[in-house]
């Protein structure tokens, strides 16, 4: 290590050498006069005798020796100074790099430090990682290999529900077309065959004329055709552009898709126009071949009157005790046979139409209620995690319970089920964890047995699955397994669900079921308050509103059927007017000479009306009691082939239809049968000689 100087004492030196030359130099003066006082003086200076006189040129060579000393002491200080300044500069470097070299020592003992907490951090990370690795390849080793389980387009949930809607309108489309079909030939053999029995003697004189019987009921068979050429174009038009006008808005707020454009088919349009013009030709052929292939003299004469036969009512006490004004209104009934029958036809149909359409749409409604006040007391469906422990299930219950909601524990889970046409569909199975308490929220009519499970009927007659049938389920992970059928109850929402004891299903799973859903009567209670609480409790995952999401998809479908619905009873309400108004008035002018007659002879015009109403009022009476029970037959037999795939409806006979019914019909025909009945008032007794 080099000596270090101090700066300081150098200073001092130099300043007293400086301050000594100075001094020096005060004495030069007076040793000046000292020297010609000395000159001739000698002196002796530690042993040397110099003399006087040369001691000035000693001195002025001491003060030129001086002086150089002098400058060298500035050059040298000047040198010292430089020294310094460069020692100082590459002391402050030397500190300075010192200093950072101690802050580099310290950052990286810091980062060493640091370095050696990471380093045991990670080395606990891999020996955390080692015992991870080693759980999940002892989970891989356990685990089970998983089958794939691949479901074509139409067991998808969308195209099933499309299918499903679609399905439905085709079941309806038939149902309620038949019903129309059958009343139509009904009204078409009547019409025909009171046609022609009222040109009776056109008829005979064809005959007579030489005409032949299928040239004469060509005439008639041309007029049908005819009728149905019209009638078709109409009714194409209405269903194209009216009634699928009128289908679009629900339809689109159905499915949610844009609007389309009214579909018309011309080969279904000339396939029908074909089968109906067949039937009613058929009708029409059923009316006149006896009428053309009798005599023509008998034709000529009109009707025959020649049967005077005591008809077997008329030797009863009660036909003795009726008066000649009642008499007469049965045997105008009787005599009269086809009106008879076109009139029941047409009061049946009508009546039969509202009660079928009005049963249609009241026991879809009846079926959610009846599915939450017979099958189920719960309304709502609280989702545990799936790894939830019963501290979570009894929290979750306690909470219910604090807010005065009862609750009952279930595993609930969805399962593919295979049905017997190979198809897949999604099933819920329900397992009680307690038996006795479940039976207190869900109704289930066939006991629970340690095997098999309880399905819903309506799946049951859907798919052809009857008791003891086994059923094939899918588990998630394509693992399968086929449970035997033990019985059937109600079920009435659009979807499936499966019922199986605890005991049955630990049989058939090699393990107990555990709870993952309560079910629970929430009522009034405010579902916000009860989300917001429960979402509190460590494993609560979700509160369903069920009765409120099956309300939904209820409301959904009772739109498209009431739309569907109100068509139909347009079209009952239309047929029923041009069938009943065609008939009255047909009957009015039949009995118009008769109606004279009794005028003539005194009776009021009211009591004329009531010759003609009476038999009327009794006749739409008999069609309306005959086309209540025809409704609620075609209604439950509508429903059912309205069932789709995933939807058991009630079917029961509807009191409440068949009152609207009785009500519409009724209002119906009187309406019709008092406007017909108007034109007797304006008869002109005079008209008799024109008969």
């Amino acid at each position: 290590d080099r000596p270090c100087v101090s700066s300081a004492g150098a200073d001092r030196s130099l300043d007293e050498v400086v301050q000594a030359l100075a001094q020096a130099r005060e004495l030069l003066d007076p040793i000046d006069t000292l020297i010609d006082r000395i000159e001739a003086a000698n002196i002796t200076v530690q042993g040397i005798t110099i003399r006087l006189t040369d001691v000035p040129a000693g001195l002025d060579a001491v003060r030129d020796q001086l002086d150089s000393s002098n400058a060298q002491l500035a050059d040298a200080k000047a040198q010292l100074d430089d020294g310094w300044a460069q020692y100082n500069a590459k002391k402050a470097e030397y500190d300075q790099g010192i200093a950072e070299g101690k802050n580099q020592i310290s950052e990286g003992e810091q980062k060493l430090e640091e370095g050696k907490q990471t380093l045991t951090e990670k080395e606990s990370e891999l020996e955390e990682g080692k015992q991870e690795l080693a759980d999940a390849q002892q989970r891989l080793a356990a685990m089970e290999e998983y089958q794939w389980i691949v479901s074509p387009r139409n067991e998808n949930a969308g195209i099933r529900s499309v299918s499903n809607v679609e399905d439905m309108m085709g079941n309806m489309r038939w149902a309620m077309a038949s019903l129309f079909i059958l009343v139509g030939l009904f009204v078409c053999y009547s019409a025909v065959s009171r046609l022609v029995h009222e040109q009776i003697v056109q008829i005979g004189t064809k005959r007579a004329m030489g005409f032949r019987e299928r040239e004469v009921g060509r005439t008639y068979l041309y007029f049908s055709s005819l009728a149905v050429v019209a009638g078709s174009l109409i009714s194409v038009a209405i269903a194209v552009f009216l009634v699928q006008l009128v289908m679009n808005p629900t339809v689109i707020k159905q499915f949610d898709v844009p609007a389309y454009d009214p579909y018309f088919g011309a080969l279904d349009t000339i396939a029908l126009g074909g089968i109906e013009m067949v039937l009613i030709l058929g009708s029409t052929w059923l009316a006149i071949h006896g009428l053309v292939r009798s005599d023509p003299v008998q034709l000529l004469s009109g009707e025959s009157t020649a049967n005077v036969k005591q008809r077997f009512y008329e030797r009863t006490r009660l036909w003795g005790k009726l008066s000649l004004y009642s008499k007469t209104i049965v045997n105008n009934c009787v005599n009269d046979p086809r009106r008879v029958v076109a009139t029941l036809v047409g009061v049946i149909g009508c009546t039969a139409l509202i009660v079928t359409a009005v049963t249609l749409s009241s026991n879809v409604s009846r079926s959610l209620e009846r599915q939450y006040g017979e099958v189920y007391d719960y309304d709502t469906l609280v989702y545990l995690d799936n790894d939830a422990d019963e501290d979570a299930i009894r929290d979750t219950a306690m909470a219910l319970y604090d807010h005065g909601i009862s609750s009952v524990p279930v595993y609930r889970h969805s399962f593919q089920v295979r049905q017997p046409d190979g198809l897949r569909t999604i099933a819920y199975v329900v397992v009680p964890t307690n038996e006795e308490a479940f039976q207190k929220f869900y109704h289930v009519s066939e006991p629970l047995g340690d095997d098999g499970m309880v399905i819903s009927r309506g799946f049951a007659e859907h798919v052809g699955v009857g008791a003891g049938d086994t059923m094939t389920l899918y588990e998630p992970t394509g693992r399968t397994h086929d449970v035997s059928v033990s019985g059937f109850f109600d079920y009435y929402l659009i979807r499936h669900e499966f019922v199986m004891s605890a005991a049955a299903y630990e049989k058939e799973y090699g393990e107990r079921p555990e709870a993952n859903v309560l079910l629970a009567e929430v009522g009034d209670a405010r579902m916000d308050t009860l989300q917001r609480d429960l979402s509190q409790i460590i494993g609560f995952y979700s509160l369903v509103d069920d009765h409120s999401d099956a309300s939904y998809a209820f409301d959904q479908l009772a739109s498209l059927l009431n739309t569907v619905v109100g068509i139909y009873l347009g079209l009952a309400a239309l047929m029923a007017l041009m069938v009943l108004l065609n008939l009255d008035v047909m009957y009015v002018e039949e009995k118009k000479r008769e109606l004279i007659v009794l005028m003539i002879c005194g009776y009021s015009a009211n009591e004329a009306k009531t010759y003609v109403k009476r038999d009327s009022i009794a006749l739409t009476v008999l069609g309306i009691a005959c086309g209540v029970f025809a409704g609620a037959l075609s209604g439950s037999l509508t429903v059912a082939a309205l069932e789709p795939l995933a939807a058991f409806f009630v079917k029961d006979f509807n009191e409440v239809a068949a009152a609207i019914g009785v009500a519409g019909a009724g209002l119906f025909a009187g309406a019709v049968l008092f406007w017909a009945l108007r034109r007797i008032e304006r008869f002109d007794l005079t008209d008799i000689n024109r008969f």
